[in-house]
C-alpha cells in the first residue's frame, strides 16, 4: 500500500503516488540546477512544468485518478534527462511517436474522451489521421451549419467508434503539428502566419486567399474573424513547437524560450516593438471581446435549441391528443394504425429529445454523459422510421385494387315536378362532424360521426342528364379500393347508400355510410339520375353539393331547375346576365368522363375531366 500525495503544478492539482512525487520532484529540481545562472531559466523551467503537467493531464481517466511511477517515468523519457541533452534528441523524438496499435500492428480508430469536448470523436479522428483536433471540429461545423448533417453524423460515429480504454494511449505525437495563431509574425490575429506554419508554406499566400475571398466573394472577414476565435493562440514554448511539428522536449524548450527572448531584446531596441505591443494588445482586447460575444451567441443558440423542442413537443401532444390521433382513429383508416402511431411518435420523440440535449449543453456548458441516452435515441428514431416505411407500404398495398359495383337501376314514372332532397335520419343521431378543406374547398373530406360508432363520408357524387324517353331513371355505383379485387368488391358491399321514390320526391343519402370497425378504403358513390326533357327540378343545398363538389353554400346558384335537351336550365338563379343559366352534367361510367356545360344556349362552354378509373390513378382536368 502506497501514500498518495496531492501537488500542484502550473495551476493544476494531480494525486500522485509519493514514490512518482519524489522521482518528478529530483528530476524538476535537476532542470532548475542546469538551468540556474543561464539567460531565461525562470521563463524554461515555467515552460518545461507546463508541459509535464499537460501530459499528467492526458494520463488522468474516469477509471484513472493516481498518477504511478511508470507514468512519471515515461514523461521524463519524453522530455530528456538533462545531463544528455544535446545526445539523445532524436531517441526522445522516436519515443515521442505514440498512437494506439492493435496487437497485429494495425491502426485502429478510438474515441479520445482525454482530449473530448463533447465526445471525444474529433479528438479520436485527429489522432488516427495524425492531425490537429481543430480541422475535424471545423468541419464538422461546416457541415452543421452548411449541410445540416454534422450533429447527425457527429452521433452516429459517437455510437460507432469505441472509447479508449485506460490501457490505451491516444496522445498525438508530439512532433506533429498542431494548428495555432501564430503571434510572433502577426499581422492582425496571426490566423494566416499560423495557417502557414500548418500547411508549410509562405504566409504571403494565405492572407491573399483571404483578400480575394473578402473582395471577390465577400466571405474573407467573417471567415477570419470565426478562425481567430476557434484556433487559440500559441503563447508557452510547448505550443509553438507543436505549431512548427518539433519534438516537445527540454532541448527545444530552452531553444524556444532563447529564441524568443533573443527577438524580445532586438524588438526593444527599435520604435516598432512599442508599436507592434500596442496592436497585440488591442488585438488581445478584440480577441476577448469577440469571444464573449460568441459566447453569448452560443447561449442564445442553446436556448433556442431548448424553446424549439419545447414547442416541438408542445405541437406533438396537442396534435396528438387533440385531433390527429383522433381523426385517424375516428377513420379507422387501416389495419396498420399502429405501425403508423408508434412510428411517428417515436421518430418526432427522439428528434425533439436531441433538439433538447443539444441545447443543454450549448447554453450550460455540461460535459453530460449522453452516450447511452443518445444511443436510445437514435435507435428510436431508426425504429420509428422503419415502422413508417412499412406502414406506407401495407397501406399501398391494402389499396392498390379498385372495384365498381352497380345496384339495380330504380325507374319509375315521372311527374312534371320532382323534388330531390337528402334524408334527415342521420343528422339526427350525428354526434361529431369533421371536416378539412384546402383554401380552394377543393379535394374537401367531411366526416360525420355517429353515437352508434356509423361512419358517413360526404363522398357522394350525382349527375343528371336528360332521358331519352318519360322514365325517371336512377343508376348507383359503389366504388371501394382493396388489397385486391376480391377484397375491393367486398369493400364496396359494405357500403350503405339509401334511396327511394315517394310520389314525386326523391330522398338520397348524405354520404357513404359504413358500419362501425368497417375500415375506409377510399369508398365512393357515383348515383346517375336520367330525367325527362321539361321536368322541374326542384333541390336543396346539400343535393347542389353532390352535383357540384366545389359549390359554397354563401353562393346562390338556386334550387329550381328544368332539364332540357342540352342540361339543366336554372329558373331562379341569379340574373347575372342577360341569358338564362344553364348547367349540364354527364357523368358516364363507362369511361370515366364527365361533361360539364355551363353557360346559355347560345353562349354555352363545356370541358371534360377525366375521373379515376380502375387501375389508373390520376386525376387530369381538361
Amino acid at each position: 500500500m502506497n501514500k498518495v500525495v496531492n501537488i500542484n503544478l502550473n495551476g493544476l492539482v494531480f494525486s500522485i503516488d509519493e514514490t512518482a512525487y519524489e522521482t518528478l520532484k529530483s528530476y524538476i529540481e535537476g532542470l532548475k540546477q542546469h538551468f540556474q545562472g543561464t539567460e531565461g531559466a525562470a521563463e524554461i523551467i515555467a515552460d518545461i512544468e507546463a508541459r509535464i503537467a499537460e501530459l499528467l493531464q492526458a494520463k488522468i481517466s474516469d477509471t484513472y485518478m493516481v498518477i504511478q511511477l511508470l507514468d512519471v517515468n515515461e514523461i521524463i523519457s519524453l522530455m530528456g534527462d538533462p545531463r544528455e541533452i544535446g545526445g539523445e534528441e532524436e531517441s526522445s523524438t522516436t519515443k515521442q511517436n505514440k498512437q494506439h496499435y492493435s496487437a497485429s500492428g494495425v491502426k485502429q480508430l478510438r474515441r479520445d474522451a482525454n482530449h473530448k469536448t463533447l465526445g471525444g470523436v474529433c479528438s479520436g479522428l485527429a489522432n488516427y489521421f495524425g492531425i490537429d483536433t481543430i480541422i475535424p471540429r471545423m468541419l464538422f461545423l461546416v457541415a452543421f451549419f452548411a449541410f445540416g448533417t454534422g450533429l447527425l453524423a457527429y452521433f452516429i460515429m459517437w455510437i460507432l467508434i469505441p472509447e479508449a480504454t485506460t490501457t490505451e494511449s491516444l496522445e498525438q505525437p508530439a512532433n506533429i503539428k498542431r494548428l495555432f495563431r501564430n503571434s510572433d509574425d502577426k499581422k492582425v490575429g496571426g490566423v494566416c502566419s499560423g495557417a502557414a506554419e500548418y500547411f508549410g508554406i509562405d504566409p504571403v499566400w494565405i492572407r491573399l486567399a483571404f483578400l480575394i475571398a473578402f473582395f471577390v466573394f465577400g466571405t474573407g472577414f467573417l471567415a477570419y474573424i470565426i478562425l481567430w476565435i476557434a484556433i487559440p493562440e500559441a503563447k508557452t514554448s510547448a505550443e509553438k513547437l507543436q505549431m512548427k511539428g518539433a519534438a516537445i522536449d527540454v532541448s527545444n524548450i530552452e531553444k524556444m524560450v532563447r529564441d524568443t527572448l533573443g527577438k524580445s531584446g532586438d524588438q526593444f531596441k527599435t520604435g516598432a516593438a512599442n508599436v507592434s505591443q500596442s496592436v497585440g494588445q488591442a488585438g488581445s482586447a478584440l480577441t476577448q471581446m469577440l469571444r464573449t460575444l460568441f459566447k453569448m451567441m452560443g447561449k442564445l443558440i442553446g436556448a433556442f435549441l431548448l424553446l424549439l423542442a419545447v414547442i416541438f413537443i408542445g405541437v406533438i401532444v396537442f396534435f396528438w391528443n387533440y385531433s390527429f390521433a383522433e381523426i385517424l382513429a375516428k377513420l379507422d383508416i387501416t389495419d396498420y394504425y399502429s405501425y403508423f402511431q408508434w412510428g411517428l411518435g417515436l421518430f418526432a420523440f427522439s428528434i425533439a429529445a436531441l433538439i433538447m440535449l443539444t441545447g443543454i449543453k450549448i447554453m450550460f456548458h455540461t460535459r453530460l454523459k449522453i452516450k447511452w441516452v443518445a444511443l436510445l435515441l437514435i435507435v428510436c428514431m431508426v425504429v420509428g422510421i422503419s415502422l413508417l416505411l412499412n406502414f406506407g407500404v401495407m397501406y399501398k398495398n391494402g389499396v392498390s385494387e379498385k372495384e365498381v359495383i352497380k345496384s339495380p337501376t330504380l325507374t319509375a314514372v315521372c311527374p312534371d315536378t320532382v323534388y330531390i332532397k337528402t334524408a334527415d335520419t342521420i343528422d339526427e343521431d350525428v354526434t361529431e362532424e369533421i371536416e378539412l378543406n384546402n383554401q380552394s374547398k377543393r379535394n374537401s373530406f367531411k366526416m360525420s360521426y355517429t353515437k352508434d360508432l356509423i361512419k358517413v363520408f360526404h363522398n357522394t357524387h350525382l349527375t343528371l342528364k336528360p332521358s331519352k324517353n318519360d322514365s325517371l331513371q336512377l343508376s348507383v355505383f359503389k366504388s371501394a379500393r382493396g388489397g385486391s379485387e376480391k377484397q375491393a368488391r367486398e369493400n364496396a358491399q359494405q357500403i350503405i347508400f339509401k334511396h327511394e321514390l315517394v310520389g314525386n320526391t326523391l330522398t338520397l343519402d348524405k354520404g357513404v355510410v359504413l358500419a362501425a370497425n368497417t375500415p375506409f378504403k377510399f369508398q365512393q358513390v357515383f348515383a346517375k339520375l336520367k330525367v325527362p326533357v321539361g321536368t322541374i327540378l326542384i333541390v336543396d343545398k346539400a343535393i347542389m353539393k353532390m352535383i357540384n363538389t366545389h359549390y359554397e353554400e354563401d353562393f346562390d346558384i338556386g334550387e329550381t331547375f328544368k332539364m332540357t335537351s342540352k342540361g339543366l336550365k336554372c329558373l331562379d338563379c341569379m340574373d347575372t346576365q342577360e341569358e338564362d343559366t344553364e348547367l349540364d352534367i354527364d357523368w358516364d361510367n363507362e369511361n370515366g368522363d364527365m361533361n360539364i356545360r355551363i353557360g346559355s344556349d347560345d353562349r354555352a362552354t363545356s370541358s371534360q375531366t377525366e375521373i379515376i378509373k380502375e387501375g389508373n390513378n390520376k386525376m387530369k382536368v381538361q
